[in-house]
């Protein structure tokens, strides 16, 4: 045998209807908890709406973003100095595409850059930021010794062969 019966509505709680304090008690704190629950609910629903249209402005930004450095691209292609390929190789770098920045940082290089050392240093660390060590190596290595990117890589080169910091 089971028991269908509701709790009793505020309203029926508040009036006492014969019924013994405990259960208006319990009444009135079911109608507290479902006025919580609602607004809780509402709170909830407001949260997701914000978090889903901040999620479409930040993807709607990136499209954006990627469309420039799609027509930059372009741009830079029809360049006389490789340069803006560096430039474009960098801007994809930012967004974690490592090798299609490594490609056309190459291709800057290939179509003469104004300074080989530093396009070969931003090269380096394409590699390094894609794990590829034994490539960043290589770039490294046609680097003059004595420039700020000579200087730079070997940096970059001691700290990819570090071991991680130990944890304290």
């Amino acid at each position: 045998m089971s028991d269908t019966t509701s709790a009793p509505s505020a309203e029926e709680a508040g009036s006492g209807n014969g019924l013994p304090p405990e259960l208006r008690q319990v009444g009135e704190a079911s109608a507290k908890l479902n006025s919580r629950i609602e607004t809780l609910a509402k709170e909830l629903s407001a949260s997701e709406s914000k978090a889903r249209e901040a999620e479409i402005a930040s993807r709607e930004a990136e499209l954006k973003a990627l469309a420039t450095a799609r027509d930059s691209l372009t741009e830079a292609r029809k360049a006389k100095s490789g340069d803006p390929l560096v430039k474009a190789g960098e801007a994809y770098w930012s967004y974690g595409q490592y090798d299609k920045a490594a490609e056309l940082i190459q291709e800057g290089i290939t179509k003469g850059v104004t300074s080989a050392d530093d396009a070969k240093f931003r090269l380096g660390v394409v590699y390094l930021s894609a794990g590829k060590k034994p490539q960043a190596a290589e770039a490294f290595k046609g680097i003059a010794a004595n420039s700020v990117p000579g200087q730079l890589s070997r940096l970059w080169t001691l700290a990819a062969n570090s071991p991680p910091p130990k944890k304290a």
